[in-house]
């Protein structure tokens, strides 16, 4: 299986903020773009992939613009940020 979808909470939170993902974008012929797949490593070093169900909203700042995203885990709709940041071509959370 190529994608993990699943990943069971513990009690703490796995997303770190401010940590570096991988994402996956989809273009649109004007240039802007959406995430649509992201990345994240666990503590236990294991890498899960989640869909993107929706961009709730976007926000444009100076340095960077934010996605406000909606995924599916176990069941259970979650929201996620997501900013791109130009000058580096990084995703952080």
């Amino acid at each position: 299986m190529i994608f993990k979808y699943s990943y069971a909470y513990k009690h703490s939170n796995p997303f770190a903020e401010h940590e570096p993902v991988d994402v996956i974008v989809n273009f649109a012929k004007d240039g802007r773009f959406i995430p649509i797949y992201f990345r994240i490593v666990a503590q236990d070093s294991q890498e899960y992939n989640f869909k993107i169900d929706g961009v709730k909203y976007t926000k444009d700042k100076h340095e960077c613009i934010i996605f406000c995203c909606l995924f599916t885990n176990e069941g259970v709709q979650h929201e996620i940020t997501l900013s791109f940041f130009y000058k580096e071509c990084l995703w952080r959370l």
